[in-house]
């Protein structure tokens, strides 16, 4: 594994220390690596939304769209049914 110098503001380096400091994480670094993880699968996350959206934009565009009217009452439907458990 490669070392990286990072420079932090101290109210950074103050919540890294904190995480290390209360066991949440054994080193600095994995603060950072869990950080980087995050920040990955957020990115991830967002592109596959800006395709998404992307996608939705062109339907529209081809007349494939929903009424708005018709997306709202599958939203409230989709809120009022339990949630499902998990395990």
């Amino acid at each position: 594994m490669r070392t990286m110098n990072v420079s932090l503001p101290e109210a950074l380096e103050a919540y890294v220390n904190r995480l290390v400091e209360t066991g949440t994480y054994t080193s600095a670094s994995e603060v950072v690596r869990e950080g980087l993880r995050l920040l990955q699968q957020r990115n991830a996350a967002a592109q596959i939304l800006r395709a998404e959206v992307q996608e939705g934009l062109a339907e529209l565009d081809r007349g494939q769209g929903s009424k708005l009217e018709d997306v709202a009452r599958r939203i409230r439907a989709r809120r009022k049914r339990p949630a499902k458990r998990t395990r």
